[in-house]
Protein backbone atom coordinates (compact mmCIF):
# COMPACT_ATOMS: atom_id res chain seq x y z
CA UNK A 1 0.00 0.00 0.00
CA UNK A 2 1.62 3.08 -0.92
CA UNK A 3 0.49 5.90 0.75
CA UNK A 4 0.20 9.25 -0.41
CA UNK A 5 -2.64 11.89 -1.57
CA UNK A 6 -4.95 12.30 -4.29
CA UNK A 7 -5.09 14.51 -7.58
CA UNK A 8 -3.15 16.66 -9.58
CA UNK A 9 -1.81 19.36 -6.55
CA UNK A 10 0.20 16.42 -5.27
CA UNK A 11 1.10 14.18 -7.97
CA UNK A 12 4.67 15.61 -7.88
CA UNK A 13 5.15 16.08 -3.83
CA UNK A 14 7.68 14.46 -1.65
CA UNK A 15 4.87 13.25 0.42
CA UNK A 16 3.49 11.19 -2.55
CA UNK A 17 6.56 9.08 -2.82
CA UNK A 18 4.70 5.83 -1.38
CA UNK A 19 2.38 6.30 -4.18
CA UNK A 20 5.32 6.65 -6.42
CA UNK A 21 7.32 3.57 -5.54
CA UNK A 22 3.98 1.81 -5.59
CA UNK A 23 3.40 2.92 -9.30
CA UNK A 24 6.91 2.42 -10.33
CA UNK A 25 7.17 -1.51 -9.31
CA UNK A 26 3.73 -2.00 -10.84
CA UNK A 27 5.91 -0.68 -14.31
CA UNK A 28 8.83 -2.85 -13.64
CA UNK A 29 6.61 -6.18 -13.05
CA UNK A 30 4.74 -4.67 -16.56
CA UNK A 31 1.67 -4.50 -14.64
CA UNK A 32 0.93 -0.60 -14.40
CA UNK A 33 -1.66 -0.67 -17.34
CA UNK A 34 -3.98 -2.93 -15.32
CA UNK A 35 -4.51 0.01 -12.60
CA UNK A 36 -8.35 -0.83 -11.61
CA UNK A 37 -10.32 1.52 -9.09
CA UNK A 38 -12.00 -0.50 -5.84
CA UNK A 39 -14.92 0.44 -4.39
CA UNK A 40 -14.05 4.50 -4.98
CA UNK A 41 -11.40 3.74 -2.04
CA UNK A 42 -8.31 2.49 -3.83
CA UNK A 43 -6.27 2.09 -7.07
CA UNK A 44 -5.42 -1.54 -6.89
CA UNK A 45 -3.32 -4.13 -9.47
CA UNK A 46 -2.72 -7.78 -8.56
CA UNK A 47 0.45 -9.63 -9.68
CA UNK A 48 0.33 -13.37 -9.10
CA UNK A 49 -0.86 -13.72 -5.30
CA UNK A 50 0.45 -9.57 -4.42
CA UNK A 51 -1.76 -6.42 -4.65
CA UNK A 52 -0.59 -3.28 -5.06
CA UNK A 53 -2.53 -0.48 -4.03
CA UNK A 54 -2.76 3.01 -3.75
CA UNK A 55 -5.57 4.85 -1.28
CA UNK A 56 -7.60 7.32 -3.40
CA UNK A 57 -8.49 9.39 -0.18
CA UNK A 58 -6.26 11.50 1.76
CA UNK A 59 -3.07 10.00 3.54
CA UNK A 60 -4.42 11.19 6.75
CA UNK A 61 -7.65 9.54 6.02
CA UNK A 62 -5.85 6.24 4.67
CA UNK A 63 -7.08 3.80 7.01
CA UNK A 64 -10.22 3.23 6.90
CA UNK A 65 -9.24 2.41 3.24
CA UNK A 66 -6.31 0.25 4.17
CA UNK A 67 -8.75 -1.82 6.61
CA UNK A 68 -11.52 -2.36 4.12
CA UNK A 69 -8.67 -3.76 1.34
CA UNK A 70 -7.14 -6.16 3.71
CA UNK A 71 -10.94 -7.84 4.57
CA UNK A 72 -11.53 -7.62 0.45
CA UNK A 73 -8.19 -9.27 -0.26
CA UNK A 74 -8.55 -11.73 3.18
CA UNK A 75 -5.56 -11.00 4.47
CA UNK A 76 -3.89 -10.46 8.15
CA UNK A 77 -2.04 -7.02 9.02
CA UNK A 78 1.16 -9.05 9.18
CA UNK A 79 0.78 -9.64 5.09
CA UNK A 80 0.74 -5.85 4.86
CA UNK A 81 3.57 -3.76 3.86
CA UNK A 82 2.82 0.62 4.03
CA UNK A 83 5.14 2.88 2.12
CA UNK A 84 5.07 6.55 3.15
CA UNK A 85 7.73 9.28 2.88
CA UNK A 86 9.24 10.24 6.57
CA UNK A 87 10.59 13.89 6.71
CA UNK A 88 12.52 12.46 9.76
CA UNK A 89 14.86 10.83 7.81
CA UNK A 90 17.45 12.31 5.30
CA UNK A 91 16.54 11.82 1.77
CA UNK A 92 17.28 8.87 0.34
CA UNK A 93 17.60 6.99 3.56
CA UNK A 94 14.85 4.04 3.72
CA UNK A 95 13.97 2.46 7.10
CA UNK A 96 11.91 -1.23 6.66
CA UNK A 97 10.53 -2.44 10.08
CA UNK A 98 7.79 -5.35 10.42
CA UNK A 99 5.83 -3.44 13.23
CA UNK A 100 6.13 -0.32 15.09
CA UNK A 101 4.33 3.07 15.93
CA UNK A 102 3.47 5.73 13.86
CA UNK A 103 7.11 8.03 14.54
CA UNK A 104 4.44 11.29 14.11
CA UNK A 105 3.08 10.07 10.57
CA UNK A 106 -0.60 11.05 10.50
CA UNK A 107 -1.06 8.73 7.64
CA UNK A 108 0.51 5.70 9.47
CA UNK A 109 -1.34 6.29 12.42
CA UNK A 110 -4.76 6.21 10.75
CA UNK A 111 -4.14 2.68 9.43
CA UNK A 112 -3.02 2.03 13.01
CA UNK A 113 -6.14 3.16 14.45
CA UNK A 114 -8.37 1.19 11.81
CA UNK A 115 -6.38 -1.97 11.92
CA UNK A 116 -6.06 -1.73 16.11
CA UNK A 117 -2.46 -3.04 15.69
CA UNK A 118 1.08 -1.66 14.72
CA UNK A 119 1.50 -5.16 13.81
CA UNK A 120 1.98 -5.02 9.81
CA UNK A 121 5.20 -3.91 8.15
CA UNK A 122 6.27 -0.38 6.83
CA UNK A 123 9.00 1.37 4.09
CA UNK A 124 9.78 4.78 5.22
CA UNK A 125 11.43 6.75 2.43
CA UNK A 126 13.60 9.52 3.23
CA UNK A 127 12.93 12.70 2.34
CA UNK A 128 14.04 15.28 5.07
CA UNK A 129 15.43 17.08 6.40
CA UNK A 130 12.92 19.79 6.29
CA UNK A 131 14.10 22.91 4.99
CA UNK A 132 12.90 26.00 7.94
CA UNK A 133 9.79 27.77 7.54
CA UNK A 134 8.50 24.58 5.55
Amino acid sequence: MGLGNPGPRYAGTWHNLGRRMVQALAERWGVAGRWTEWAGQARMVTRENIVLAQPLVYMNESGPCVRALLAQCHCLPNALLVVSDDFALPLGALRLRRRGSSGNHRGLASVIAALGTEGFARLRLGIGPVPPGE
